[in-house]
C-alpha cells in the first residue's frame, strides 16, 4: 500500500524558536523577491513483513516564463512505475487525495492501461490526517525553520537532505550488537533533544531490551568506543557527563550545553566522564511507529555528519541564554548565503 502526497517549499523560511542573548530577538535575513520553489512528491510504502520505505521525487521551479509549476501526469506515472520496480513488481494500492492532477486524462489512461497492478483509492476531501506523508512534509518544513537560502539551487539540497532517512529496523540492531563487544553507548532523543533524552550502555545481552524500551519517532544515536574524557581537558562544545563505572543499561547523565565550565564543576555534580556531542553524530536512525510506519524523518548518518560539520551560518546553534521566536527581515537577493543577526 502506498500513501502519496505533494508539497512545496519556497525561499521564505518558516519561523521557529531558537536561542539568543536575552532581550535581543534574532533576525533572519530573507530574499526580498523571487518566486522559486522546490516541489516534492512522496510515497510512504507499507508492505507486511518488509521495511517501510519513503520514495520521493523533487523538482525545482525557478519562476521563469513557461516553466511548469508542479508535477504533471507524466511525472506521477513515472513515480508509480519506479515504486513498483523498487518494490518487486507487485500489485500496488495507491492512496492519494483529490488533487486536480490526479484526475488528469493522461494519468487516468495510464492507470487503465496498467489496471492489473495499480488500484487507486482516493481520500475524502480535506482529510490530511488520513495521509501519513503529511507528517514527512511537516518535519521537512520544521527542520528548515530559520534557514534562509538565497536561491533555489541552495534550497534543493537542503530539502533532499531532510528527506533521506535511516530506520532503526532489525538490521540496525544487528549492527549495534556486532559492535557491542566493547563500550557502546546509545542516545535516545525526542524532538532533536528539545524534550530530553536517555542514554544506555548497550551490549549483546541487553540490545533486545534497549530496542523494546526506545520510544516511537525517537532519534537514536550510537557511538562505539567513545572518547570519554576523565582529565582536566574539558570539551568546549556541547557535552554530556556520566558517572563511573558505565554499567550496562540506562545511564545517569547530565547535559552541558556549550560545554562544562571546568572539571571541578562536573566532579562536584557526581560525574567523572565527559563525552563531546560531536562524537555521536556519525551513526543514527529513527524508531518507526508501532504500526510499522516511519513517520519521523531524519538524515542518514553521512548527511547528518555533513550538516553538523558544515552547518550554514543561518542556522543558529544552541546558546546558554534565552529561547524565543525568530523575526524575519527582508532584503535584496545576495550571492552569499543569508545569515542570522
Amino acid at each position: 500500500m502506498l500513501f502519496e502526497d505533494e508539497a512545496g517549499q519556497d525561499l521564505k523560511p518558516g519561523k521557529g524558536r531558537t536561542w539568543s542573548t536575552r532581550g535581543r530577538t534574532p533576525l533572519v535575513t530573507v530574499v526580498g523577491k523571487g518566486s522559486g520553489r522546490v516541489l516534492m512528491a512522496g510515497m510512504i510504502c507499507i508492505r507486511p513483513g518488509h521495511e517501510t520505505r519513503l520514495i520521493y521525487r523533487t523538482q525545482t521551479y525557478s519562476g521563469r516564463t513557461g516553466e511548469k509549476k508542479g508535477f504533471r501526469a507524466r511525472e506521477f506515472a513515472d513515480l508509480l512505475t519506479s515504486a513498483r520496480r523498487q518494490l518487486g513488481d507487485v500489485p500496488l494500492i495507491v492512496v492519494w487525495d483529490n488533487a486536480g492532477t490526479h484526475h488528469a486524462k493522461p494519468l487516468r489512461e495510464f492507470c487503465e492501461r496498467n489496471s492489473d497492478w495499480p488500484t487507486i483509492v482516493k481520500l475524502p476531501p480535506y482529510a490530511p490526517d488520513l495521509n501519513p506523508v503529511e507528517g514527512v512534509w511537516a518535519h521537512v518544513k520544521k527542520s528548515l525553520a530559520n534557514l534562509a537560502p538565497c536561491t533555489t539551487e541552495d534550497l534543493t539540497p537542503l530539502v533532499k537532505n531532510r528527506l533521506r532517512v535511516a530506520v532503526a529496523d532489525e538490521g540496525f540492531w544487528d549492527a549495534v550488537r556486532k559492535v557491542s563487544g566493547g563500550t557502546t553507548l546509545l542516545c535516545e532523543r525526542w524532538a532533536h533533544g528539545a524534550y530530553g533524552c536517555r542514554w544506555f550502555r548497550v551490549n549483546r545481552e541487553n540490545a533486545a531490551e534497549a530496542a523494546r524500551l526506545v520510544s516511537p519517532c525517537a532519534l537514536l544515536r550510537v557511538v562505539a568506543e567513545p572518547d570519554l574524557r576523565a582529565d582536566a581537558e574539558v570539551p568546549d562544545d556541547d557535552s554530556t557527563a556520566f558517572a563511573s563505572p558505565l554499567s550496562p543499561g540506562e545511564l545517569v547523565h547530565k547535559e552541558y550545553p556549550g560545554g562544562a565550565g571546568s572539571l571541578s564543576d562536573v566532579v562536584s555534580a557526581g560525574f567523572s566522564l565527559l563525552l563531546a556531542d560531536a562524537a555521536i553524530c556519525r551513526w543514527c536512525a529513527v524508531v518507526p511507529d508501532p504500526d510499522g510506519v516511519n513517520r519521523a524523518q531524519w538524515e542518514s548518518p553521512e548527511q547528518l555528519l555533513r550538516r553538523t560539520e558544515q552547518a550554514p551560518a543561518s542556522q543558529p546553534g544552541p546558546a546558554r541564554f534565552a529561547c524565543g521566536p525568530v523575526r524575519a527581515r527582508r532584503s535584496a537577493p545576495s550571492p552569499t548565503p543569508a545569515s542570522t543577526t
